[in-house]
């Protein structure tokens, strides 16, 4: 059970200590916690554990019980506790206080308790296509209850026409064959505590199906830095109550079908991406597209100044610009009697370096030959009664950087190339420019040029640079992105577009981090365009170099077309950055391996296997041997188990980074409290929370246990230590489908108990809304946390890692493979 938050309870609101005289004839004051009223709303499924507290007497002069609506023991404790509630618990519930020297003198609080019942629904996936040869695929989802206040396992399972069950996960795939897929489906979830079972039901019919797309407009096409700029989503054929959501780098920005930004700036560049979800009479049905918006500058050197309000221009420095007033012929006036006035001050030659006056018959011109922050404001042309005015304003970055094409798409085996171009950055050529690709999930990562991409940098367009691919395959399908030396970044989308002749070929996991001597496991498989085994695909190194001859790999058959490759003894530190390729008629995909030691808690690797302390990471200091620390790339890297110190209160913290197990820890470690604000939810509240309570009632901070320093009168806060302990773990191998729910469970002990943290391939769990994390203590001599995976995909498989962490070192669980199952 969970008794969350229940001896903070104790140690804050009881009144400890013999009662006197009068206190004994006095009524119990009874609390429930941590409710402040006598009611409570919940729903079927979740837990609740109250605690009913009496604060006037001590713990041994009452006995505490709960009685349901029926007079029946619920509990024989103060706390009330049930694991998976059911309408049926619904009611009251009376807390009897009874005096242990007197049991006829008896005292109730009555809890009212009111439970909700929840429902779960099935979507249509956007890869379902109910045409002959396509597949029916749609999914169930759980109850949408927050994944803290439930502790109970469920099941899933589809039932078809005939009542027969034909799957037990939460996504439905069937291939359309015929007509015979045509009817109902019901998705069942039931819980394993209760075996209450929730249902949800779906309709196929192939004759009103209707295939759906999306796509987004752009308004107007081509575009200047400052203007307006509108991106539209819209589906075809049109839908009635459509809702529309947008996310630009996977943050909500806007939920109307028109996305308007008023003046588009820097901040503006980026990709959009288009959710349309459409409430079909078969169940929901979600669309996406994206779409890569830059920006084109004021290329022309000719301004015009125009009467007010005048246009607001952005310069970049080091250019050279003109500022032409014209003037009415009609006006009798010549271009000698226009007068400048710069930010309201009148100009004349020479009152400004590099600005220099140029007068015509019918026009005035100001020419700035070096732009510099100093040109920047407002600049007006008086002539007689006219005034003309520009805006001018100096971008404070160095230049430009783009990447062309912006979006590309090709089929597979066709050739790609990109080119990357910096302008107004005269210190900055093409070889100084770095080529990263990004997969679109974010988890692969590889430095270009490698065995496959060619980087080409020319003298002759020494700022442009170009990374050119001769046969592209599915896999390189992501975002090329191109960096200079002070951190700015553009980038690139690719889109791969599979041969629908071929088959398919997937290795997993395509990216794998893992320690020295230790086990690697990578899979591929092939099959047709009927998705049936066919092929036989081989293993190789870089340069089509057989796996055979190297003795620590062994190759095995799991099934038809499907082979694993494993180096059961591990590799070395000098195997790092080993790419593993997988052939099959000219199609070829690619697994990259790196091996790699950890670094102590609190310092995180230099690109060239140093240790170096994580708050000198991106300080403008140069401290890795190779300058990697100030490397934009590695400044954009997370470590698992630090955190960055940000301002509290508006005030600015003393120290930069502060380790996870620090956190409410009773103890300041960034210097302005934010590493102990926002304690109330936290895991390890029912344990004593921020605080350890000496023997003597005192109380001393978390942070203070097992320090090596007594703090106790007694010394009870440094007996009994142990360092961190992993004692239980699921299953270590998890082969999960695509849109499979996966959940991996770690338990640890230890004193003080340690937090728990989760590692994929040695780094960070990704910051998705699919990825979730639960910690708790039941029992407060041992921690469990659980990860869970939402719609699992392709770039999910890999490595994952539980790590108990506290002052006492640290322990890690076993590997966890979890890797893509070949349907």
């Amino acid at each position: 059970c969970i008794y969350q938050s229940l001896v903070k309870a104790e140690t804050e609101e009881f009144t400890f200590g013999g009662a006197s005289e009068e206190e004994e004839t006095s009524p119990p004051n009874i609390t429930f916690f941590p409710l402040k009223n006598d009611s409570i709303v919940k729903s079927e499924m979740q837990f609740i554990n109250i605690a009913c507290n009496v604060t006037n007497y001590a713990l041994n002069e009452t006995s505490i019980r709960w009685l349901d609506k029926d007079g029946k023991v619920a509990a024989a404790n103060r706390y009330l506790y049930i694991k998976s509630l059911l309408k049926q618990d619904e009611g009251i519930y009376n807390c009897s206080v009874e005096k242990v020297k007197d049991p006829q003198i008896r005292f109730n609080r009555t809890l009212h308790l009111k439970i909700t019942i929840p429902s779960i629904s099935i979507d249509i996936l956007p890869e379902e296509s109910l045409k002959i040869g396509g597949q029916i695929k749609r999914q169930c989802s759980d109850l949408g209850l927050p994944q803290e206040t439930i502790v109970d396992d469920f099941t899933y399972t589809w039932l078809n026409q005939q009542n027969k069950t034909i799957g037990n996960t939460n996504i439905l795939q069937i291939p359309v064959v015929d007509e015979s897929v045509v009817g109902r489906y019901i998705c069942q979830y039931k819980s394993k505590e209760t075996s209450k079972i929730y249902e949800a039901a779906t309709y196929v019919n192939l004759k009103q199906s209707v295939s759906y797309k999306i796509k987004i407009i752009t308004n107007p096409a081509l575009f200047r830095y400052g203007e307006r700029f509108s991106l539209r989503c819209e589906v075809e054929p049109f839908y009635q109550n459509i809702k529309y959501t947008w996310y630009k780098k996977d943050e909500f920005i806007g939920n109307d079908q028109e996305l308007v930004i008023k003046s588009f700036k820097k901040d503006n560049v980026g990709t959009y991406k288009c959710v349309a979800s459409l409430q079909l009479p078969s169940g929901k049905l979600d669309l996406m597209e994206e779409s890569i918006q830059q920006f084109a500058f004021f290329r022309e050197s000719k301004i015009e100044l125009t009467t007010k309000p005048g246009p607001q221009v952005y310069v970049h420095r080091g250019e050279k610009k003109e500022l032409h007033c014209e003037i009415e012929t009609s006006s009798g006036n010549r271009g000698k009697e226009a007068e400048w006035y710069i930010n309201g001050k009148k100009f004349k030659n020479g009152d400004i370096p590099l600005v220099n006056r140029l007068d015509g018959q019918y026009v005035s011109m100001l020419v700035i030959s070096d732009i510099s922050q100093i040109n920047e404001g407002n600049y007006e042309c008086r002539v007689g009664s006219s005034i003309k005015e520009v805006n001018l304003i100096v971008l404070l970055d160095e230049g430009l950087i783009e990447t062309s094409p912006p979006i590309l798409k090709v089929k597979e085996g066709q050739s790609v190339e990109f080119h990357c171009r910096v302008e107004n950055i005269p210190s900055v050529k093409n070889v100084n420019l770095k080529w990263n690709f990004e997969s679109k999930e974010g988890l692969v990562r590889n430095n270009i040029p490698d065995s496959r991409w060619q980087l080409m940098n020319d003298e002759i367009a020494d700022q442009t640079s170009f990374i050119v691919l001769m046969k592209a395959e599915v896999s390189d399908s992501g975002y090329y992105i191109c960096t200079e030396p002070n951190g700015q970044t553009a980038r690139s989308e690719l889109i791969v577009i599979p041969d629908k002749d071929k088959n398919s070929l997937t290795i997993t996991p395509r990216e794998i981090r893992v320690r020295a001597g230790q086990r690697v496991d990578i899979e591929c498989f092939s099959k047709n365009t009927q998705g049936r085994a066919s092929g036989n695909p081989e293993f190789s190194f870089t340069n089509n170099k057989p796996i055979g001859r190297d003795g620590r790999f062994k190759i095995s058959n799991v099934g038809p077309a499907h082979k694993r490759l494993t180096a059961p003894g591990g590799l070395s530190l000098s195997d790092n950055n080993m790419d593993v390729f997988c052939s099959l008629e000219g199609r070829q995909v690619s697994s990259k391996i790196y091996v790699s030691d950890i670094c102590p808690p609190g310092y995180r690797f230099c690109q060239n296997g140093e240790c170096l302390e994580n708050a000198k990471f991106c300080d403008k200091i140069n401290h890795c041997a190779d300058k990697s620390d100030e490397d934009p790339i590695t400044c954009r890297e997370c470590d698992p188990i630090s955190r960055k110190c940000e301002i509290n209160n508006q005030v600015l913290p003393k120290k930069n980074y502060f380790l996870i197990h620090w956190i409410c820890d009773g103890e300041e470690d960034c210097g302005n409290g934010y590493d102990e604000q926002n304690c109330d939810g936290f895991s390890l509240n029912n344990c004593g929370g921020k605080f350890f309570t000496c023997s003597d009632n005192k109380t001393i901070p978390r942070g203070y246990v097992c320090d090596e320093n007594i703090d106790c009168s007694q010394g009870e806060d440094e007996t009994g230590c142990t360092s961190p302990q992993i004692t239980k773990t699921s299953a270590t191998k998890v082969v999960a489908t695509k849109s499979q729910l996966v959940t991996l469970t770690c338990e640890a002990t230890g004193k003080p108990l340690p937090v728990l943290v989760w590692r994929f391939n040695w780094g960070c769990i990704q910051n998705s809304t699919r990825f979730s994390t639960n910690f708790f203590s039941t029992d407060c001599n041992s921690v469990t946390s659980s990860l869970t995976i939402k719609d699992f995909k392709a770039g999910d498989d890999g490595i994952y890692n539980c790590e108990a962490l506290s002052s006492r070192q640290r322990s890690f669980s076993n590997d966890f493979q979890v890797i893509l199952k070949n349907n």
